[in-house]
């Protein structure tokens, strides 16, 4: 169960993961790996970040899906990444492509300590979940931030269109783009995988899910 931020309400995120939680710092991730660190099972535990997300936000993230699915999604694809070393620091440096209103972001900024240089920036079509992301997860953790990308009030994505981040060249570690490319036409995919190419460090990771 997750409790919300300052409410007494709790979600179930998946009986089937606690198995999973007990276990993994010793069977599954190399030693150096950030999920040795307990700042993530505290993380986790204490349920400091999570806020109750208006059912118009979920819908428009899942498609009509229930707040159950909307955190449990968001707290899977968190363990992915961090499974894969994409994201191996606290200090890391952290943009994320089509954020939303901040269905990953809620799990992945409390493991970046700002003292050590640890940021994230979530962009996003979607000017409602940005606001809404910056007003409830950015409030929470000021190295989270949340930027609107497109035309005033745009409601979701156009297909055909992509936007340049205004991020300096080498500068961050990893990139999240979690079915982004599943909603874009080539001239779109081309030109943020252009950006990712800029903005990432040598060396950088990146998380990227879609459909074929």
């Amino acid at each position: 169960m997750v409790k919300y931020h300052d409410t007494d309400k709790l979600v179930d995120i998946g009986s089937d993961l606690a198995g999973f939680i007990n276990n993994a710092q010793e069977q599954y991730f190399a030693k150096g790996n950030i999920m040795q660190n307990n700042l993530f099972w505290n993380i986790i535990s204490r349920n400091r970040s999570w806020r109750p997300v208006d059912q118009v936000l979920v819908n428009h993230v899942t498609g009509g899906g229930t707040e159950e699915a909307f955190f449990l999604v968001g707290y899977a694809v968190t363990l992915d990444i961090l499974q894969y070393d994409i994201i191996c620091s606290p200090a890391a440096r952290v943009f994320d492509i089509g954020c939303g209103c901040g269905r990953i972001s809620q799990f992945i900024a409390p493991l970046l300590d700002p003292e050590l240089g640890g940021q994230y920036v979530g962009f996003d079509t979607w000017e409602e979940g940005t606001s809404w992301a910056m007003n409830n997860i950015g409030n929470i953790y000021p190295h989270a931030e949340f930027r609107h990308i497109g035309p005033a009030n745009q409601s979701g994505y156009v297909a055909d269109q992509a936007y340049t981040l205004d991020l300096p060249d080498n500068s961050f570690d990893a990139f999240i783009a979690n079915s982004l490319f599943t909603h874009l036409r080539r001239h779109a995919a081309q030109t943020y995988v252009r950006e990712v190419a800029r903005i990432l460090k040598p060396g950088g990771k990146g998380y990227v899910s879609f459909f074929c």
